[in-house]
């Protein structure tokens, strides 16, 4: 797969096997002009040695000025 964007309106991806080549375009509808910011500037946590794998050792949700839903 490869890909291309053009003057921050448009990218295209393409993807390609032996046979078939697909080319798909993505309009970008905002532009990124506000940036993600977290509720607090860090975050610290434990992980008790003997925890078992695949446990979640922390949550953090960034949030952006955006207005609508993307």
């Amino acid at each position: 797969m490869a890909g291309f964007c053009n003057e921050d309106t448009h990218c295209t991806l393409i993807a390609r096997d032996d046979k078939v080549t697909k080319f798909i375009r993505i309009g970008i509808a905002d532009k990124n002009d506000s940036p993600p910011y977290f509720d607090k500037a860090l975050y610290e946590t434990e992980v008790d040695e003997n925890e078992e794998l695949h446990h979640t050792v922390l949550t953090v949700t960034a949030k952006d000025d955006h207005e609508g839903e993307y």
